[in-house]
């Protein structure tokens, strides 16, 4: 994997909120997994389809999966904190799913979650303690067998994030599948076509390079190989509900 490859596929942040906040994701799948830890401050969320609600309260760890939608809904006196892992593959060799959900900790291994470093770009040394993190909770976390669906979408997405602007007929030869395959599971697991998908991809690296850079907006569409600045913006607009330079403003989960 090369650097800037390496670099899309972590987000670690330590989000901040002086007031009570809400995020409506219900029509957007995230595109991560996402380890949690809450410093401050509470928290509920819940499914997209209602049938997953979980309480946080400070010193809690979640997870969210990737390909979730869901609302969130923060809380608190003074500030709401906590800390933020995202990343896109999952170790998973036994082919699980996770689902949302709190996870229940001992204190030392709390302490290990919350000690992942929060850098931006990340490092390796990061990375590695995630890993590390995740190898110890695993086994502690509710799961299910993954469907071959899920499989062949986290296959074709994780392919799309290295190569963002591929076919679907050349992501369906990646998969060694029908293109009829790739778009019925992106369907039926995700509710999108791959080249929403593809484009969420797209606006999540320009959310990234928005907030961790200095780059011209110009700069930035062509660097993710929009064909123009203008159409950049309104599949930016269309994806996120705000311009770039809105999202330059703010940071958001």
């Amino acid at each position: 994997m090369n650097s800037a490859a390496f670099t899309e596929s972590f987000i670690f942040r330590k989000l901040i909120f002086k007031r009570s906040h809400y995020h409506d994701r219900r029509k957007k799948a995230i595109n991560q997994h996402y380890l949690a830890y809450m410093e401050s401050g509470y928290g509920r969320l819940i499914s997209a389809e209602g049938d997953q609600v979980i309480e946080l309260a400070p010193g809690d760890v979640f997870y969210i999966p990737k390909g979730m939608c869901y609302q969130s809904f923060w809380q608190a006196e003074e500030e709401i904190v906590f800390h933020s892992y995202g990343f896109r593959l999952l170790p998973s060799p036994d082919q699980k799913k996770y689902c949302m959900q709190k996870i229940e900790l001992s204190p030392a291994l709390t302490a290990q979650v919350r000690s992942i470093p929060i850098t931006s770009p990340v490092n390796s040394e990061a990375v590695g303690a995630l890993y590390t993190t995740l190898a110890a909770i695993l086994p502690l976390m509710e799961s299910a067998p993954l469907g071959a669906e899920a499989i062949l979408c986290d296959k074709a997405t994780q392919y799309m994030t290295t190569h963002p602007n591929v076919s679907v007929p050349a992501i369906a030869r990646h998969c060694g599948v029908s293109e009829s395959a790739i778009y019925n599971a992106f369907r039926h697991v995700l509710g999108i076509t791959p080249n929403t998908q593809r484009q969420i991809l797209l606006c999540d690296r320009a959310i990234e390079l928005l907030t961790t850079t200095d780059l011209p907006i110009e700069e930035i569409s062509d660097t993710l190989g929009f064909s123009s600045s203008s159409y950049f913006r309104k599949v930016f607009f269309a994806r996120t509900g705000q311009t770039p330079s809105e999202v330059r403003k703010k940071v958001f989960f």
